[in-house]
């Protein structure tokens, strides 16, 4: 039997949670027997996460192995960091500015 691919699962995934989601939205069984579920799940992702990325920075920088290349680098990271928050900040500051204060939640 064919395995199915990962993008058809992820599609599969995301239909079953939006069926789920619009068949028992406000329901106050279903929230109580699926908030444990999540916030275990949202638990364990953030258990995984942490340990990726710093392993992930770490394999970055022994790859890396010259020093000053790694100080360019960290450089060039830290600029392109900045000018994202930078980009997301005023984005958001402008979004803020369109939307009349009576219309926020």
């Amino acid at each position: 039997m064919k395995r199915l691919g990962l993008a058809t699962q992820i599609l599969i995934g995301l239909i079953l949670g939006v069926a789920v989601g619009a068949i028992f939205y406000g329901s106050d069984t279903a929230i109580s027997i699926l908030q444990p579920v999540g916030d275990i799940f949202i638990h364990l992702i953030k258990m995984i996460v942490v340990p990726i990325v710093i392993s992930a920075l770490i394999v970055a920088v022994a790859g890396v192995g010259d020093i000053k290349k790694l100080g360019k680098l960290g450089g060039k990271t830290i600029l392109y960091f900045e000018d994202c928050y930078n980009h997301c900040y005023c984005s958001g500051d402008y979004c803020r500015e369109l939307i009349p204060p009576w219309c926020r939640g």
